[in-house]
């Protein structure tokens, strides 16, 4: 397709000029779970492009479980979602995403041993922890009633090549 006010030939790609999103998704950006976390987002949450956001947060909700360790994750977390509720008033939902196996939690169990794990008795029930937790706060960062979910994508086989999204 030509575009003359280039005066090139580009491909060109639509834009979503007036999107509202009405979500916001926190989940970890590793990329072995992407296509997975991508195809729930719209098959089982049932969410389109322009519907969501999607601020990527390394470790998922890890962050705030950990602001004395991690304090400018947090903070960044915290910035990210007071931006979000400030510039796109059509937000009314967020969803936390965590997953098995994550790297920022295993290195966080790693580095500061079993006090990581707060009395869980293992990663997977600290992450659902945390995601408990994040739900409490998003509403008292929006300033106002929003509907919280959270899930913890587990892998559905041995070689780690399928997955499930549970409810936390």
């Amino acid at each position: 397709m030509s575009t003359p006010a280039l005066g090139v030939d580009r491909k060109i790609y639509r834009v979503l000029a007036h999107a509202k999103p009405r979500a916001i998704i926190i989940a970890c950006p590793d990329p072995r779970i992407w296509e997975a976390t991508l195809c729930f987002i719209h098959e089982e949450l049932g969410l389109r492009y322009g519907e969501y956001l999607f601020p990527a947060q390394l470790g998922g909700v890890v962050a705030l479980s950990q602001p004395v360790t991690m304090p400018y994750a947090s903070q960044h977390y915290g910035d990210t979602l007071e931006f979000c509720f400030k510039h796109f008033p059509s937000l009314e939902e967020i969803i936390h995403i965590n997953h098995d196996d994550c790297a920022r939690y295993r290195d966080f169990h790693e580095t500061i041993g079993k006090f990581f794990l707060r009395g869980a008795p293992d990663l997977s029930e600290r992450q659902r922890r945390d995601l408990g937790l994040a739900s409490g706060l998003a509403p008292v960062v929006a300033k106002r009633p929003l509907e919280t979910r959270q899930f913890l994508m587990q892998y559905a086989n041995a070689d780690r090549t399928e997955a499930y999204f549970d409810p936390a």
